[in-house]
């Protein structure tokens, strides 16, 4: 297909074309904001260009949805959506009653998601962590505690605070709750992986405790000397960007997350689910990463009315700690110690050599 600008369409002239060019849906579209359109006012297929067809056939047929979310190290904020075809791809964007669409290439989006994050450039380390949602969340609320507390201090011109104490964190998961500013990293986390808790912050700093970032002495939460400079260097400024990836896999509704954040000079992956990997990457393995998670999954085959339950209905049965995990029928994408993408069918990760675990 010859390479095509953004086609601007209302939901409603999507779906009468759709129909007039006799082009069915499959279950996964009905994750899109047309869905809910009935396409019952004429404006057709008329005036379409052959690519712009195209266009609309990747908008009902996709077999891979993932939404991407990203805040800037300025604060901006970032969203798109990337269809994924048998073999093509299509940001998607909807606004008020209109949706756009616009043709991509794989290596555009790999490229787009290394200038969003800031990966040129940056060193990999030995960093890989496994962590509970407790651990994490304990984790990104006590960034979180430190970065206001500087805040504070610059408005206030104080100099030094109180020791962080588990109650501090407790405050900063309401505060998280309450506003949803994504640009804070409790939130951010929250939204991406689908945490909703309870949370156990006793078990998530024992955690911390026992891999060396922090240590409890009463009730004061202290930072591990050799850990400090890691902890500073996640208290910058940075960028972080989440994907939530959607697909079937042996008919069944596939969710997988993973977020990449960029701070200071390193680039880290982390990957939601009951154990959440946490690893430092380089610019290639985001590229891998990014097209792993934006490959085509299995047919979703169409929507046939009692045939097999709607999108919606399988999500709503997804047990809440698993809404955005890959099932346990399913085989990982990624290693799970240290992040690169799996070759499909392997039993070790190419890049540590560690057996694949399901």
């Amino acid at each position: 297909m010859l390479k095509q600008d953004t086609v601007i369409l209302s939901k409603e002239a999507a779906i009468g074309a759709l129909k007039q060019l006799g082009i069915e849906s499959n279950r996964l579209s009905e994750l899109l904001d047309i869905s809910k359109a009935s396409g019952k006012k004429p404006s057709g297929a008329q005036g379409l260009i052959d690519g712009q067809q195209e266009l609309l056939r990747r908008l009902a047929q996709p077999y891979n949805i993932s939404f991407l979310s990203s805040v800037l190290q300025d604060e901006s904020f970032f969203f798109t959506t990337i269809l994924t075809g048998k073999d093509d791809y299509a940001f998607y964007g909807a606004e008020g009653d209109d949706i756009r669409l616009k043709p991509a290439e794989s290596d555009e989006i790999s490229l787009l998601v290394r200038d969003i994050i800031g990966a040129a450039g940056v060193h990999k380390t030995n960093t890989a962590l496994s962590l509970s949602c407790n651990g994490l969340l304990s984790l990104a609320c006590l960034l979180d505690v430190i970065r206001r507390r500087k805040l504070e201090n610059l408005i206030l011109h104080v100099v030094g605070s109180e020791p962080i104490e588990i109650r501090d964190l407790e405050n900063e998961l309401a505060i998280a709750r309450e506003n949803r500013d994504m640009r804070w990293m409790t939130p951010f986390f929250m939204e991406s992986f689908n945490m909703k808790g309870p949370f156990d912050f006793q078990k998530g700093l024992r955690e911390l405790s026992d891999m060396g970032i922090v240590k409890l002495q009463k009730n004061a939460i202290i930072f591990q000397d050799e850990k400090s400079g890691w902890l500073d260097v996640l208290g910058e400024k940075k960028s972080i960007l989440g994907i939530n990836s959607m697909f079937y896999h042996q008919d069944a509704l596939q969710l997988l997350s993973v977020a990449f954040l960029r701070a200071g000079e390193y680039l880290y992956y982390i990957e939601g689910g009951e154990q959440v990997t946490w690893a430092s990457i380089d610019e290639n393995q985001l590229k891998e990463a990014v097209l792993t998670l934006i490959a085509p999954g299995d047919n979703p085959g169409s929507i046939t009315v009692g045939a097999k339950p709607t999108v919606a209905a399988e999500a709503a049965k997804a047990d809440k700690t698993q809404a955005l995990a890959p099932s346990a029928e399913s085989a990982p994408k990624f290693c799970k110690h240290c992040g690169t993408a799996l070759t499909p069918g392997g039993k070790f990760c190419r890049n540590c050599g560690k057996p694949i675990g399901k």
